[in-house]
């Protein structure tokens, strides 16, 4: 059916059925889809370039951070270890060395210092 749709705007077109008002609305409904399109994108990528998701799935734990900020997170771990964290969206180029390690000290060397 779509084909047909176009096959028949394709035909009018070329024998000069439209007039410069109707040639003219085709084109700037055009400009328009193509500009919506740039825009949706722009915003779509755009947001994934500005929020990194950090998960540490070991501890439950998942947090927003800005690039260029730091975030802290507060919470009650229920076991000790060293935790590997990393970013849960691909976000574009260098997405594979977003990551890093949390360690979490048993209270007392916590009190410590160590």
């Amino acid at each position: 059916m779509m084909f047909g749709w176009f096959g028949a705007v394709i035909d009018e077109s070329e024998s000069h059925r439209y007039n410069a008002q109707v040639d003219l609305s085709f084109r700037w409904g055009m400009s328009w889809f193509i500009f919506s399109e740039v825009m949706f994108f722009s915003a779509f990528f755009g947001a994934l370039f500005y929020v990194r998701i950090f998960t540490i799935p070991d501890l439950g734990l998942r947090i927003d951070v800005e690039p260029g900020k730091t975030a802290q997170v507060r919470f009650v771990p229920e076991k000790a270890g060293t935790f590997l964290f990393h970013c849960d969206i691909f976000c574009g180029t260098g997405h594979e060395e977003m990551a890093g390690t949390m360690v979490v000290r048993p209270r007392k060397e916590a009190r410590d210092g160590r």
